[in-house]
């Protein structure tokens, strides 16, 4: 039996989303019962960045995913490292102190 090298998942899978299923492989290869296997999730908003850093994803995209980024993700994953989409991640202000 080949295992396989990254698993991707996308929010919307029909039967069980990508939070539970990547939950999943990370309890299974806990247990012993699988080999461990990397998951980059398809985020479909970035309020989702949440649910893939609780679930323990090892990477992850927002949509609408091109082909650059994907290529990117998959690399960085496969070569043991993780990978965070920073698209549309929210601009960090800083406000200078004033006087009084």
């Amino acid at each position: 039996m080949r295992r396989p090298d990254l698993a991707i998942l996308d929010m919307q899978i029909g039967s069980m989303g990508a939070v539970a299923t990547c939950l999943d492989l990370h309890l299974e290869a806990g247990a012993g019962r699988l080999p461990p296997v990397p998951a980059l999730i398809l985020l479909d908003r970035r309020a989702d960045v949440f649910l893939a850093r609780q679930c323990g994803a090892e990477g992850w995209l927002l949509k609408p995913i091109d082909p650059l980024r994907l290529g990117k993700a998959v690399e960085t994953l496969l070569g043991g490292s993780r990978f965070e989409d920073e698209t549309h991640r929210p601009l960090t202000v800083t406000l200078a102190a004033s006087r009084g």
